[in-house]
């Protein structure tokens, strides 16, 4: 069952953003334990192929919240693989999902184990499917690699064919997954080395990934869904801070501002 929480619309410039606020205290797992070595059998939905797990997350705010889990381990720092886009292809062809990446602590993510995560969309009871989504449409083209100007924060975009098999769709978006690292300066230095902190989301008609510096705008954790357009606060203090501060700025702040 998801956790509790109570959702908040707030505006910020034409844009709009959720707000999931946190009823009751967050449950905190055990330090240091690997939840997905192995998985538990009773949050396991199914094998997504002989490299990945779709598990139920149980710490999760919206229903039907999937992992997608490496059966061996995997660093949750490494680039994904085409084997990675095969798995979050067999959730987005079953349903209308968002997948979304946090390639490091500094991205987001609270385990060390490699997983990518499926929600349902829409995000919100009402508004656009994913609340970002609309200036995602605002883009100036670079090549297949193209730029939102209203988002002041380092980012690439590529839009995807909705024509494209199962098979066609699996390889082009890991090409273009590649092309971005590239255009965005997030390879490793060298194959020992692990690439810089960046938040990936992908759907059937885009693929978006953005650089990150930190992880925390003031006390609040952001992962990838917050570059969908949703925060999780844990307090009203947080809340207030997000609404005062403004939720575009809370993002320029964990991510990589233009020419900086």
């Amino acid at each position: 069952m998801p956790i509790p929480t109570s959702t908040e619309v707030i505006g910020d410039g034409y844009l709009t953003f959720l707000v999931r606020l946190v009823e009751g205290a967050w449950p905190s797992p055990p330090p240091g334990h690997n939840p997905f070595l192995p998985p538990d059998p009773e949050l396991v939905v199914a094998a997504l192929g002989p490299s990945h797990w779709a598990v139920l997350n149980r710490y999760s705010v919206l229903p039907d919240h999937l992992l997608v889990v490496t059966q061996r381990f995997e660093e949750q720092e490494s680039l994904l693989t085409l084997e990675d886009f095969r798995a979050a292809w067999k959730c987005l062809w079953q349903r209308d999902v968002l997948v979304f990446y946090n390639s490091g602590i500094d991205a987001g993510a609270s385990q060390r184990h490699k997983h990518l995560q499926a929600v349902p969309l829409p995000l919100g009871s009402s508004g656009p499917r994913i609340p970002l989504e609309p200036m995602l449409e605002r883009v100036v083209f670079d090549g297949q690699v193209s730029r939102t100007p209203g988002l002041p924060f380092v980012h690439g975009l590529c839009k995807l064919d909705p024509g494209w098999t199962e098979d066609e769709a699996i390889q082009s978006s890991h090409d273009l997954y590649e092309q971005l690292l590239g255009a965005l300066g997030l390879r490793p230095a060298s194959e020992l080395g692990r690439p810089a902190p960046h938040n990936v989301l992908l759907t059937h008609e885009w693929l978006l990934i953005v650089p990150r510096s930190r992880e925390r705008f003031e006390t609040i954790s952001i992962n990838a869904l917050g570059f969908a357009g949703q925060f999780l606060v844990k307090t009203e203090g947080e809340r207030e801070k997000l609404v005062e501060f403004g939720p575009l700025r809370a993002l320029s702040h964990v991510a990589v501002l233009r020419g900086a």
